[in-house]
């Protein structure tokens, strides 16, 4: 039992000490969404879709992370009253082939008035920790 025990425990160590995650592990990435101040739309969500399925209404201000498995996804995003939630997306999605233990940072912008539309802006992550700083995390969706 001992051996055990002392096999799992420097297995644990040589992982930290390897730099591998938990998170790469696992074969997750994080995608960190980042809505800064927009005042001409203050009042409406950014609502963003994963894989066609309307993953949260972003706020004003706000900022969230999700986990994925790592691998291709299709992401989307439009601004939507909070009166009008639409469940399923329409329109161009990001394909993103995620990597396993990474973090991608992108910054949600308007893209167009007229179309609801809203861009994807990815960043850096000295760029992302700025804008973080001056918004509130949304909680994480269960």
């Amino acid at each position: 039992m001992k051996i055990r025990l002392r096999i799992l425990f420097l297995f644990i160590a040589l992982m930290q000490l390897s730099g591998v995650s938990a998170q790469s592990a696992r074969g997750k990435s994080e995608l960190v969404f980042i809505r800064a101040n927009v005042e001409d739309s203050k009042h409406q969500l950014f609502s963003i879709y994963i894989d066609g399925v309307r993953y949260c209404g972003l706020p004003n201000n706000n900022y969230t992370t999700v986990s994925l498995d790592a691998g291709e996804h299709s992401i989307f995003a439009n601004k939507t009253t909070r009166k009008k939630i639409k469940k399923q997306w329409v329109g161009t999605a990001l394909s993103m082939n995620l990597e396993a233990g990474k973090t991608y940072y992108i910054n949600l912008v308007i893209a167009n008035e007229i179309h609801n539309g809203v861009s994807f802006a990815p960043i850096t992550e000295s760029s992302a920790k700025q804008l973080m700083a001056s918004c509130s995390k949304l909680e994480d969706k269960k």
